[in-house]
């Protein structure tokens, strides 16, 4: 297998990329329309933490579950 690598790498073209930069680090946040940042997803999970957080608390203080969707609740049972 060896030999056949080496032709194959033979016939590469020489590499005109930059070298690999370890210490680069991407500074800022892109931002889009009315300036909101790349953000969304972290502020999603977040929010649907906090939730299931809540959610959490209010079944281990003995309140019981609301449902966010009975209809489908019913469906399931």
């Amino acid at each position: 297998m060896a030999p056949i690598l080496e032709k194959a790498e033979a016939r590469r073209p020489a590499s005109n990329a930059p070298q690999f930069d370890e210490t680069y680090a991407f500074g800022g946040l892109p931002t889009g329309r009315e300036n909101y940042t790349a953000n969304e997803v972290s502020l999603a999970m977040d929010e649907m933490n906090a939730g299931i957080e809540a959610a959490a608390a209010k079944l281990k203080s003995g309140q019981g579950w609301d449902s966010r969707n009975p209809s489908a609740d019913a469906r399931s049972e």
